[in-house]
């Protein structure tokens, strides 16, 4: 009897067919891609008010070293990263004092 009633629970709790995922998975992956790829900037050159620069268009991107930063700067494709150790500064070495912080 309870060979019975895992056996129907088995059959309806059956993954869909390989072909129905795949294709799922492929019509997922491009529309993703699509969105990824399109360019969000405004295109009304009129619009209310005025128009935000740069720094405001994203993130604030701060990195630990140099080295990260231009990583970064790469990885944001050219977008300005900070750096919290000065260029030329040995990272285990530096030790940062109050006019650091500015």
């Amino acid at each position: 009897m309870l060979g019975m009633v895992l056996n129907r629970l088995a059959a309806r709790t059956q993954p869909p067919p390989p072909r129905r995922t795949r294709r799922f998975a492929v019509i997922a992956v491009a529309a993703l891609a699509i969105v990824a790829c399109t360019d969000n900037t405004p295109t009304d050159s009129a619009s209310d008010g005025p128009s935000p620069d740069a720094a405001s268009d994203g993130p604030i991107v701060i990195a630990t070293t140099t080295i990260w930063a231009d990583i970064a700067s790469h990885a944001l494709c050219g977008q300005p990263v900070a750096s919290i150790l000065p260029p030329a500064a040995d990272p285990h070495s530096f030790e940062p004092s109050l006019r650091d912080r500015e």
